[in-house]
């Protein structure tokens, strides 16, 4: 049997691939085997376009979830090519009165000639025109930015392209889709782009010099938690703190011997870990609080605050929360004692007795002071703790390594008060002109006189600092009529806390009562048994 040339086989094969386009493609008109370049054309086109943008274009990516994409979303809102003389724009609005959009600047305002327009007014025109400017001062801004889709603009002479794309894939975070941005440009070099987002960094990190950015942790995906930021506030001084001046040079002088950069070396040369741990302690409303946002204003570090005592707080998830710390932040745990912090070690005898309760599972002690110091600890970071009674912490959470500076608050002492009443009604001579300067010397000496006769009026150790603040406030610009008023604010405060004290004295009696009754009838009970069964048995 003859065997069949080369060239018969390939006109087998291309009778049999002819064959299959025209199956392929029975009505297209022309030779089958355009029909089928044209079907294949978008394909080629598609891999010619990816390949290309492969070898010869480069791209930096970035997600939402990245603090990389605030910087870059609140330059971009201030390019005027890009969002200002854009046709394609997305509209939005701030989501904090106070918070610096990621899409841009709020509008300028004046708050001097909000104040001039309202003081030149009298009665009923007045107060419309308070109503007035509080509506339009809260009316969130709205700021524009590039919409959805591919952008481009220039760039030091360089064409630029800038892309949104919304992740629809992916689940909605905070009630939103999460998206990502891409910046692309023309050749295999992409410095030009990491410049880009250099100078974004620089200028939002100079736009937010001089406040205090503040994070918690909130669930994100499932009952993941993760760092939000949540407000950012203006850098409070320490001045404004009052506390014993020796005690907050000793505190701000720890402070800057900790971050100083050669300490981390220090540290790691003598084999201590890198961390440093503070405790405030005392009465609620002496300043604990007041004085952990001034000493991060003052070193420069950002607040993470975490809430022990919150639901959605599992040991894993907060071990997840310090992993995801910078390197270098303030950690606050405030009311460590009153956050439910369990030591599964030690039962209560009602606990083993007990039925079991259907409540949240505390946070272990082990569990916590493995992510404050444990082996996989992190370091350089700050911790504050803060508690109103000290007392009720476990000793270890308190020991030397964990707890190294300690500040103990009390209520306000005669020099408490004398401080305060010179903050509250002294001027400021940093925001003042000259003339405005010369005027408020001259009442310096008449303030240093009210202060001391405000004081005698005050009983020492009775009234914390926040409740003599919010006393003043009720006479912001009135620092006579808060003297003269001072001594029936002091009697109706005692009298108040007289009548709680007796309130809480007459609900222990009761209580007490109450639970005597109840033991002398479970005696009686007891006995009418033992009674009934020794009769039982003698019969």
């Amino acid at each position: 049997m003859a065997s069949k040339s080369p060239s018969s086989n390939s006109l087998l094969t291309s009778d049999f691939m002819a064959s299959l386009i025209e199956s392929l493609f029975p009505s297209s008109a022309g030779p089958p085997s355009v029909a089928f370049l044209l079907y294949l054309t978008p394909f080629v086109a598609q891999a010619v376009k990816d390949s290309f943008k492969t070898q010869f274009v480069s791209t930096v990516e970035i997600k939402a979830d990245d603090e990389i994409f605030t910087y870059v979303m609140s330059w971009v809102a201030r390019n005027s090519k890009l969002s200002r003389n854009n046709h394609r724009l997305l509209a939005s609005s701030s989501t904090s009165s106070d918070e610096p959009s990621p899409f841009g600047p709020k509008p300028p305002q004046d708050d001097n000639d909000v104040d001039d327009a309202v003081d030149n007014l009298d009665g009923e025109e007045s107060l419309d025109a308070l109503r007035s400017n509080i509506s339009l001062y809260n009316a969130r801004p709205l700021h524009w930015t590039p919409s959805i889709g591919t952008h481009l603009f220039t760039f030091e002479g360089r064409l630029i392209s800038f892309t949104r794309v919304v992740e629809t894939s992916e689940p909605a975070l905070f009630g939103r889709r999460p998206e990502h941005i891409k910046i692309s440009c023309l050749g295999r070099n992409p410095e030009i782009l990491k410049r880009i987002i250099y100078n974004a960094r620089v200028e939002y990190l100079e736009k937010q010099r001089g406040r205090t950015s503040i994070y918690r942790a909130v669930k994100a995906y499932g009952d993941d938690l993760a760092w939000t930021k949540c407000m950012s506030k203006p850098t409070r001084p320490m001045s404004t703190i009052a506390l014993d001046e020796a005690l907050k040079q000793s505190l701000i002088k720890d402070l800057s011997r900790y971050l100083n950069p050669r300490t981390k070396n220090w540290y790691a040369t003598r084999g201590i870990p890198y961390r440093r741990g503070y405790l405030f302690s005392g009465p609620p409303g002496t300043g604990k609080t007041s004085l952990t946002l001034a000493a991060a204003g003052l070193m420069g570090l950002n607040i993470y605050m975490i809430s022990l005592s919150s639901p959605n707080l599992s040991e894993d998830s907060l071990a997840t929360l310090f992993r995801d710390l910078p390197r270098t932040c303030l950690v606050l745990l405030e009311d460590i004692d009153a956050a439910g912090i369990s030591d599964k070690r030690k039962k209560t005898k009602a606990e083993k007795d007990g039925p079991p309760k259907p409540q949240r599972e505390p946070i272990s002690l082990s569990g916590l002071l493995n992510v404050i110091d444990g082996v996989g600890a992190q370091e350089g970071r700050v911790l504050v703790m803060t508690s109103n009674h000290i007392e009720n912490i476990d000793p270890a959470l308190l020991r030397p390594g964990r707890v190294d500076f300690s500040v103990e608050f009390g209520l306000a002492s005669s020099e408490t008060i004398t401080q305060l009443f010179k903050l509250m009604y002294g001027t400021s001579y940093d925001n003042v002109g000259e003339k405005e300067a010369e005027k408020s010397i001259s009442t310096t000496a008449s303030i240093d006189v009210l202060a001391e006769e405000f004081t005698r009026k005050v009983p020492e150790l009775v009234f914390s600092p926040a409740a003599m603040q919010g006393y003043m406030l009720m006479y912001q610009d009135d620092p006579i009529g808060a003297v003269d008023a001072i001594g029936g604010w002091v009697d109706e405060q005692q009298r108040i806390k007289e009548k709680t004290e007796a309130v809480g004295v007459s609900e222990d009696e009761e209580e007490k009562t109450s639970t005597n009754s109840e033991s002398e009838a479970e005696k009686t009970e007891i006995l009418e048994v033992t009674k009934s069964s020794n009769m039982t048995n003698g019969a």
